[in-house]
């Protein structure tokens, strides 16, 4: 018999937390990347962060998520997934990547669309069981 696929939410998995800075704190050449809602990586010479984290901006049209790992600092409007457990980070990238347009849907405003921390804390994921999806999962890199 087979388990039925279940729907969960990211913020039962992961932390996530909003960056501190701005843009006008980016630096063109710098230690560490910076991310902000530009699919342009700015830097900065101060980290915020050193870990495995899906960055999401929180403004603009496309929500385009990014993965990555190591040291790097963040837009106060970004958010960044981290502290991953029980699921794989990059299953998750994958995920809210094929699916951000179910971010689109949740973002609000009149002038910028602009999602909330809650927004993505809520937002719904699909865990296949884990063999399938460890299986499926290779196919991907």
């Amino acid at each position: 018999m087979t388990k039925k696929n279940k729907y969960s939410k990211i913020s039962d998995f992961a932390s996530i937390k909003n960056g501190k800075n701005n843009v006008s704190d980016s630096l063109s050449q710098g230690k560490y990347p910076f991310f902000d809602r530009s699919k342009n990586i700015k830097y900065s010479n101060e980290y915020l962060f050193d870990t495995k984290a899906i960055i999401i901006p929180g403004e603009g049209s496309e929500f385009f998520p990014r993965y990555f790992e190591g040291k790097f600092d963040l837009h106060q409007r970004c958010y960044a997934i981290y502290d991953i457990k029980d699921i794989d980070p990059k299953y998750l990238y994958y995920y809210i990547l094929v699916n951000k347009s179910l971010l689109r849907k949740r973002a609000g405003g009149s002038t910028v669309s602009s999602l909330r921390m809650g927004d993505i804390a809520n937002f719904p994921l699909l865990l296949p069981d884990l063999k399938k999806t460890k299986f499926n999962f290779k196919y991907l890199i």
